[in-house]
């Protein structure tokens, strides 16, 4: 197990930094002694989904690259900002798309009970795995449709106690419920669910294939700039 201290040593990040993943449930963490200390293998997990030299992008750059993804402008960019973005989607690899838009969403990862996560599927808007629940999507994805299972993975704008609180959420970065709060102010409602929306959600999740089906996506939608 490592100390808060070594964590932050690995991630490149401060000691606060690694208590606030923990206190999203992006990291978890044990009570030893009188300190918290984390598992690193899920330590691993997180340094391989965040690391990134340079910059990561802001959250409405992030939305504007997506958005641009589908096909549509955008106005979440002047036009001199949207011309050098498209231009680099086309040079960017997936891997690479995928950190960058990172800040895109606040991530929280809970362990949701059946029917904890059969409440929470109705109250958030699906992405990701459960984007694969639906036939035609799973299909553009080179997926089998999966049945409708313990794991959730969705957007919300509403407060996230509430929830929280009425799914019985506990947190915990292993487990089969994401949540992703959207950045206040930016009006990104319409790209949910889009393809590369979907796409780069799909390039969170631990599952080989499901990643690489959105890794897939994602190259091929900046082949189509």
């Amino acid at each position: 197990m490592l100390t808060t201290g070594e964590v932050a040593a690995r991630l490149e990040v401060s000691e606060r930094e690694v208590r606030r993943l923990a206190a999203r449930g992006v990291l978890s963490s044990r009570r030893i002694g009188g300190a918290h200390v984390f598992d690193p293998a899920d330590v691993a997990r997180v340094a391989r989904q965040s690391r990134s030299p340079g910059r990561l992008w802001s959250a409405r750059t992030a939305w504007a690259a997506l958005e641009l993804l589908t096909g549509l402008d955008t106005d979440l960019v002047d036009q001199p900002r949207r011309s050098r973005l498209k231009q680099r989607l086309r040079s960017l690899d997936p891997e690479r798309l995928h950190r960058l838009a990172a800040h895109r969403a606040e991530v929280f990862r809970f362990h949701a009970s059946e029917r904890g996560a059969s409440r929470l599927r109705q109250m958030v808007t699906p992405t990701g795995v459960s984007s694969l629940e639906d036939d035609h999507e799973a299909r553009q994805f080179g997926l089998v449709q999966s049945a409708e299972s313990r794991r959730v993975d969705g957007y919300t704008r509403g407060p996230l106690d509430d929830i929280v609180r009425r799914c019985r959420l506990v947190l915990n970065a292993g487990g089969n419920a994401t949540v992703r709060a959207l950045p206040a102010g930016l009006r990104v409602d319409h790209l949910l669910g889009t393809l590369p929306v979907v796409a780069v959600d799909l390039m969170d999740s631990e599952d080989v294939r499901e990643r690489s089906s959105g890794r897939d996506m994602l190259e091929r939608l900046t082949r189509e700039l």
